[in-house]
């Protein structure tokens, strides 16, 4: 099922937000603190909403929270019952957060379209966050429940889905990106005695923790497309900053893999503030599904206001591309001041 539109009101840093969605690739740009990550959270929790988890999910807020979540959500006439689901669902990222859970207001209003989880089934997804966390795979989800490590659900979540067996038949799609992604780590992706490793083709074997970041991050894919989670049409990639920790060169690589997952039907959400990974979709994308939506502050009221394009270069209030601007004057005035003082 494709996530069409999200509408939200009175939530952190959102007053009055409408977004429409495209099929394909979904990229969001802005500055720190405009909401990106917290989109890709709602839109997570869209994806894995499930009304028989409420009991489950309420008792596990703190004490102190469950007279606000039931005032303002379950007795909130703005919100029929089976849209409490998802919002339960989106709690479970911040229980261990109460300050988080303080971003939900009496006004609160968050619609996610299309929506009616007694109709549907959970939308297979994946939910890569910004931190590596392959790395830490032996005894940390264990730990995670056992001493409530400050982590949310998200980190936890890619561990679990790294984790899944491999499947005994790959789809076509699924092989050809698996060749790409093997010449790029030089190898494939071991999961042995709790540990991720990277096989190299000469035999070389290298735990997560003492590989590259960015060559983990391709060994994450690796594994995800090894365990088929990309192979069911209707599936979500939401990614927070794939370009953390990546060689500017792969970058072209992983938009060239991002769009052939989209052509196979998965839909996909990123927030980034890398102008070149923002370009690339815009370029290489042909036939492609790709939108941009900008989101940004405004300069007198500072509220989160977000435009919406097809093309990257017809956002008009780019934070990054000024951002982009700001140093090529910067250089060009260094450049003025050496031949001035020769």
């Amino acid at each position: 099922m494709v996530i069409e539109r999200i509408s939200i009101e009175n939530f952190g840093v959102f007053d009055k937000i409408e977004i429409d969605f495209c099929e394909g690739v979904n990229v969001f740009i802005g500055e720190n603190s405009t909401g990106k990550t917290t989109l890709l959270k709602f839109l997570y929790a869209w994806c894995n909403a499930d009304i028989n988890k409420q009991e489950k999910i309420l008792g596990n807020i703190p004490e102190e929270m469950k007279p606000k979540v039931l005032k303002d959500f379950w007795e909130n006439p703005s919100y029929p019952k089976s849209e409490f689901a998802w919002v339960f669902e989106f709690f479970r990222f911040y229980q261990r957060d109460s300050n988080r859970l303080d971003y939900f207001k009496k006004e609160t209003s968050i619609k996610i379209d299309p929506y009616n989880p007694n109709e549907k089934q959970k939308t297979p997804s994946i939910f890569i966050p910004t931190k590596e966390m392959l790395s830490h795979t032996r005894g940390f989800p264990d730990h995670y429940e056992k001493y409530n490590l400050p982590f949310d659900n998200t980190q936890i979540d890619i561990i679990k889905n790294a984790r899944i067996n491999e499947t005994r038949k790959l789809t076509p799609l699924a092989e050809k990106l698996l060749t790409v992604v093997s010449k790029i780590i030089d190898g494939e992706v071991l999961y042995e005695n709790d540990t991720f490793y990277i096989v190299k083709t000469n035999g070389l074997k290298i735990p997560f923790s003492m590989e590259a970041e960015g060559f983990c991050k391709f060994g994450m894919i690796w594994r995800l497309l090894r365990n088929g989670l990309f192979d069911e049409p209707g599936t979500v990639l939401l990614w927070d900053e794939p370009e953390a920790n990546l060689n500017p060169k792969l970058i072209p690589v992983l938009v060239d893999i991002l769009l052939e997952l989209a052509r196979g039907g998965v839909q996909i959400f990123l927030a980034t503030h890398d102008c070149r990974l923002a370009r690339y979709f815009s370029l290489k994308a042909e036939k492609d599904e790709v939108m941009f939506h900008n989101l940004y502050k405004g300069k007198e009221d500072k509220a989160i206001y977000h435009e919406s394009a097809h093309r990257y270069t017809d956002l008009k209030h780019n934070a990054i591309e000024d951002a982009e601007e700001e140093f090529g004057d910067f250089a060009i005035k260094k450049a003025i001041e050496e031949i001035e003082n020769v």
